[in-house]
């Protein structure tokens, strides 16, 4: 509520409620192509010692990610 004198004192702002998430989950599998080039990503010497180190690993699997929405990403 804004008074009119001056909109910018005593405001009162109320979040909207949201309503319930729903996530709907489809497994499918990968084309051949994909398939492929995950594999090949994965087999790379740098990854292989990257997942053996204690540094998180989050840029490498937002590549995989991205592979599997799409091999043009």
């Amino acid at each position: 509520r804004l008074s009119a004198e001056n909109p910018d004192v005593g405001a009162i702002c109320e979040m909207p409620s949201l309503s319930r998430k729903n996530d709907l989950i489809i497994w499918i599998r990968l084309v051949p192509l994909q398939e492929e080039i995950y594999r090949k990503f994965v087999s790379l010497d740098h990854i292989k010692e990257l997942l053996m180190e204690t540094r998180s690993p989050l840029a490498e699997l937002g590549v995989l990610k991205k592979l599997c929405d799409h091999p043009r990403l």
